[in-house]
């Protein structure tokens, strides 16, 4: 009886962990597509604005200084 008792609940335990996997597996893959469209609008928005490197940003600085 303690057998088939065991058994049974170690079935269980495998088929919710299964549920959980897929589960996980499901949020992971949304998280990741949101984050995409996050990454694209936010690439989008500023159209190339914030690509400069921080050489560029002070030689910048230092020309306006200049004139």
């Amino acid at each position: 009886m303690g057998n088939i008792i065991s058994s049974i609940a170690r079935g269980i335990n495998a088929v919710l962990m299964a549920i959980v996997n897929v589960i996980t597996t499901i949020v992971s893959a949304i998280a990741n597509v949101l984050l995409a469209i996050w990454y694209f609008f936010v690439k989008l928005i500023t159209c190339g604005k914030y690509r400069g490197t921080r050489k560029n940003v002070s030689w910048g600085k230092s020309r306006r200084a200049r004139v």
